[in-house]
């Protein structure tokens, strides 16, 4: 069997023509059609290196490449580069592109193989016109890497002379250019110079503005055509980063209603952006009761400009007494309002929260709290105001309570007023007067109490104890018998004297007065005993008088007037009053009078004179007038010598003696008997004799 062999030795390139831009390349597969009886080299060839160049794998591009395809890789593809090569003319180019066996290095097989052809198509990118990298850039006004942006700038083609380019923008308040013109050579033509552009950061809430960067018409004495075309521009886009806005420094602040340096807080104000005028702003405060605000200006504005917008003002909060013990601290919110330019209208949200916090206390202030006074005299009263701290929120009562017994206060109640109706305004201070309550007791020791008072109405009804005023009375009373003057005189012809006597002090219980005389042989008293009541249940009550009477004893004996004193003593067992108990006796002087005078005192039963008979005898007696203090002797002397005495049965002489004695057998009271005997004589006459009574020698005092 004869088979014929359809095989023809062949280059296989992929695809045809091929369509490349300046710079640009492509790429074509290459293999054999068949396996060769040994390698085969395949040489693929650029007609115009200038303008296509060729390359394979990682090799140099140039005129030509070879490629080697062995009978184990002949029908696997080899790739080769086609790079159209950037030149300086305007024209497109055709290039054609050859594969061929390089005989002396192939396989005889391959000898007789054909060249491939093919074209490749180079369109020229060069052309008289300025090329800009982009259309259009963005930047914002903000600090950072976007405040700025690039593009670059070419010529089209080679210039005959050189091409300045001015650089400019259409509006320099939003941005600015580096730098401001571009020169191109024809040995730089092609070489692209780089535009800065930045944005002016203008503080103005103008937003998002759009502008232009300006290439200028070239200026040139090119005469390839470039002096004859037209401006272009970058459209740029700023991006703003101001916004309108005012900024408060705080947003809460705390006050105190107290006088001082934390009465008032400040806190500043400033405008975001720049204003195209001038910009109001005006804080209020959302509670004048509880805060005011207050700027440098007398109107309380923040006036901003455009040379001062970026200045921060200060404002100045102050807290609001009101005098009030509020529940809790009292808050507002310190709002603000912009205007004018292009503020005008803008909503403010920052705002200030203010804490007022409370000095008030509710409490019933008393000038004093405590206080020393006497029973009676210039001392025995005291005077203190009262008065609320804190405005009510209502007619505030306050109730003066004195300790019973003690002392009393000129007012029961004082009524405080918020406004003022009848003068009595909250704030100002009522006087109360407390006098001493003088008990007319002899106090184991002074006397204390309390001035308590106690409030009502509106929000003191609640939460408030006034205090008190601690009263010390000082005892003035001393328990004592006060007696008057005496009256009177006692005798002993049954004359009295009185006094009267009362005590000096209210006692604690009855007072019994033992009354007694000093000397019951010269004078007796009338009542023995007093008694003193303490709440005159038989109308004998402590304070009145009771008189005591004192009467003179007739004791017979010429004393003289005597002196003696009448004795108070209070009973120990009818009084339970320590006071009075502990008393010493009271002692009041009185005297009785004596109506006795000395003498001798002769009596006879046969009437005066003594009538005798001569040889016969008769008698009298004779006793002392008043009772001596000694003893008394009485000498009977006759001055007839026929007359003589005698007494008893002694005998009879001219003289006798008589002894009388205070007391005894011979008492003074006691009469003696005296006998007369008359001698008989022998005349008839009848005769005479006196008999004299005389006090001897020797006698008592009174009777010498």
């Amino acid at each position: 069997v004869t088979v014929t062999d359809d095989d023809a030795a062949a280059i296989t390139v992929g695809a045809s023509a091929l369509v490349l831009n300046e710079g640009a390349s492509g790429t074509r597969d290459v293999r054999l059609a068949y396996q060769p009886a040994g390698n085969v080299v395949v040489r693929v060839s650029s007609g115009d290196s200038g303008a296509v160049t060729v390359n394979a794998g990682s090799g140099t591009p140039g005129a030509s490449k070879d490629l080697t395809f062995t009978t184990q890789n002949w029908a696997t593809v080899q790739t080769v580069t086609l790079a159209a090569v950037q030149d300086d003319d305007t024209d497109d180019e055709s290039v054609t592109i050859t594969a061929s066996v390089v005989d002396g290095s192939s396989s005889n097989d391959y000898a007789a193989a054909a060249d491939v052809t093919f074209t490749v198509n180079v369109t020229d990118d060069e052309s008289v016109e300025v090329r800009k990298s982009t259309t259009s850039l963005a930047v914002t006004e903000a600090s950072g890497s976007g405040r700025s942006a690039t593009f670059t700038v070419r010529l089209g083609s080679r210039p005959s002379a050189n091409v300045v380019i001015n650089v400019g923008v259409s509006d320099s308040s939003e941005g600015s250019v580096s730098p401001d013109s571009l020169t191109f050579t024809n040995t730089n033509w092609n070489q692209t110079q780089t535009v800065t552009v930045t944005a002016v950061d203008d503080d103005v809430d103008d937003g998002n503005v759009s502008w232009n960067v300006t290439l200028s018409s070239p200026v040139t004495t090119d005469t390839t055509g470039y002096s004859g075309l037209s401006q272009q521009t970058v459209s740029v886009s700023t991006t703003d980063d101001d916004t309108k806005g005012v900024t408060v420094s705080k947003s809460a602040v705390t006050v105190t209603e107290a006088s001082g340096g934390g009465r008032s807080a400040t806190y500043t104000v400033v405008l975001d952006s720049e204003p195209t005028g001038e910009v109001t702003v005006t804080p209020s405060s959302g509670g004048t009761s509880v805060a005011e605000v207050t700027t440098s200006r007398t109107d309380n504005t923040l006036r901003f400009t455009a040379s001062n917008w970026d200045d921060a003002q200060e404002v100045t909060v102050t807290g609001v007494d009101n005098e009030v013990d509020d529940a809790s601290d009292r808050t507002t919110t310190i709002s603000h309002t912009a205007g004018g330019a292009d503020y005008q209208g803008l909503i403010i949200t920052d705002a200030v929260a203010v804490t007022l916090t409370d000095d008030d206390t509710k409490e019933v202030r008393l000038s004093r709290s405590s206080a020393t006074i006497a029973e009676s005299g210039a001392g025995n009263s005291f005077t203190y105001t009262i008065r609320l701290t804190s405005r009510p929120t209502g007619t505030v009562t306050v109730t003066v309570t004195p300790p019973a017994g003690i002392a009393t206060a000129d007012t029961a109640s004082l009524t405080f007023e918020v406004d003022n109706t009848n003068g009595k305004i909250w704030s100002s201070t009522q006087t109360v007067t407390v006098t001493a309550v003088d008990d007319d007791v002899d106090n184991a020791s002074d006397r204390t109490g309390n001035v308590t008072h106690s409030v009502s109405g509106a929000d003191y009804a609640s939460g408030v104890t006034p205090g008190s005023v601690a009263v010390t009375l000082t005892d003035d009373d001393a328990a004592g018998i006060t007696t008057g003057t005496v009256t009177g005189q006692a005798t002993e012809d049954a004359g009295t004297a009185a006094f009267t006597v009362r005590l000096a002090t209210k006692p604690t219980s009855n007072v019994v007065i033992d009354v007694s005389s000093g000397d019951t042989g010269e004078g007796t008293v009338s009542p023995a005993q007093l008694t003193f009541e303490v709440d005159n249940t038989n109308s004998k009550i402590w304070s009145s008088t009771q008189t005591v009477t004192v009467t003179g004893v007739d004791d017979s004996i010429n004393d003289g007037t005597q002196s003696y004193d009448v004795s108070l003593a209070v009973s120990s067992t009818g009084t339970t009053d320590t006071a009075y108990r502990n008393l010493a006796v009271k002692k009041v002087g009185v005297s009785t009078t004596d109506n006795d005078t000395p003498g001798v005192v002769v009596s006879q039963a046969s009437g005066t004179p003594l009538a005798v008979s001569e040889g016969s005898s008769g008698t009298y007696n004779v006793r002392l007038a008043t009772q001596p203090t000694g003893d008394v002797t009485v000498v009977i002397a006759s001055d007839n010598p026929d007359v003589r005495v005698k007494t008893g049965s002694g005998t009879a002489a001219g003289s006798l003696t008589l002894t009388f004695t205070a007391s005894g057998a011979q008492i003074w009271s006691t009469n003696q008997a005296v006998t007369v005997e008359a001698s008989a004589d022998s005349d008839s006459l009848d005769e005479t004799a006196t008999l004299t009574q005389s006090i001897g020698s020797g006698s008592a005092t009174e009777y010498s």
